[in-house]
């Protein structure tokens, strides 16, 4: 990672679980971390806590909407201003809603396409933008999937969420194809965790011990790893799953 010291790495999702984690392992790493999220005390002690860690890089807190697309324009400018061009984006921000389809009222269902796929699109726009305005020469997108967006047959309660993966897939195969046919020398990789315990899935983990779920920091490893890999190498997909696969048994219990 020696190569990404002192690098601008944006990281969404970041006031818990799987985001907080992956800025904590980058600021380990070296990078200078911008964390975005919209919980203004979670990143307050995110950037103390790596502060005092003795972390080789940095956290700085952003309080954004990655929904809002006004409000990620001002707040990559400020990341400019403070950091850097930015070099890596990991696109983590993401919602679990626990419905049937015929249940989830259309608020419901806009609030996780908006944050699943849309703040997804907004937020590598404008990760690219600044990519290109800055002629960086290495950058690296990184887009926290799921193992659902590989099911063919999703469990009812899961189908929209599968569904907002999938697509969320479609799209790193079509940003890759994009950014190779361009010459950009900017990867984009999908890393699909498996069913790991955050505040989001306490519903599935409080009950089952470790093996049956994974960690954030074991997310936070792999996308450490895919970013590591020789500038030369883009590791296209990564599936990460527990000892113990549950997560289809669980979801189409809920």
């Amino acid at each position: 990672m020696d190569r990404w010291v002192d690098k601008v790495a944006v990281v969404t999702g970041a006031s818990s679980g799987i985001g907080d984690a992956i800025a904590r392992r980058l600021a380990k790493d070296g990078l200078k971390v911008a964390a975005l999220a919209r919980r203004a005390d979670r990143l307050q002690v995110l950037e103390q806590e790596v502060k005092e860690s003795g972390a080789r890089g940095i956290v700085k807190g952003y309080i954004c909407d990655v929904t809002s697309e006004s409000d990620l324009t001002s707040t990559f400018r400020s990341i400019e201003q403070d950091l850097g061009p930015i070099a890596v984006l990991i696109n983590n921000a993401g919602v679990l809603i626990k419905s049937n389809l015929t249940d989830l009222d259309l608020d419901g269902v806009k609030t996780l396409i908006d944050t699943n796929l849309h703040g997804v699109i907004n937020c590598t726009k404008a990760g690219l933008a600044s990519m290109k305005a800055h002629n960086v020469d290495e950058g690296h997108i990184v887009n926290i999937s799921s193992v659902t967006g590989n099911w063919s047959e999703p469990p009812p309660p899961a189908s929209l969420y599968s569904a907002s993966k999938h697509a969320l897939n479609i799209f790193s195969v079509g940003l890759r194809a994009q950014l190779r046919n361009e010459k950009l020398g900017i990867r984009v990789s999908t890393v699909s965790p498996g069913l790991v315990k955050t505040e989001m899935t306490e519903m599935f983990t409080g009950d089952i011990s470790l093996g049956y779920y994974m960690l954030p920091e074991d997310i936070a490893d792999a996308v450490s790893y895919v970013i590591a890999a020789p500038h030369h190498v883009n590791v296209s997909q990564i599936t990460v799953d527990t000892l113990f696969e549950v997560v289809y048994a669980r979801l189409g219990a809920m």
